[in-house]
């Protein structure tokens, strides 16, 4: 159900899957949340990344071994 008034641009769900992109965690939205919300995230982009997996890209190692 979609409250009058509620859109990506004042809602708080929006800015949450600009920083996290469409994969949180691995697994991927629905097509109908993407409707639901009015956005939909490009599938590459400056999202969030965990310190482990920045370090493992960009260290080319195991991080927990610098």
């Amino acid at each position: 159900m979609v409250e009058h008034g509620v859109t990506p641009e004042n809602q708080c769900q929006c800015p949450l899957v600009k920083a996290f992109g469409p994969h949180p965690n691995g697994d991927t939205m629905p097509p109908a949340f993407s409707r639901w919300l009015g956005y939909q995230p490009p599938e590459r982009g400056d999202y969030f990344t965990e310190l482990d997996a920045y370090l493992r890209t960009h260290l080319k190692g195991n991080p927990r071994n610098c």
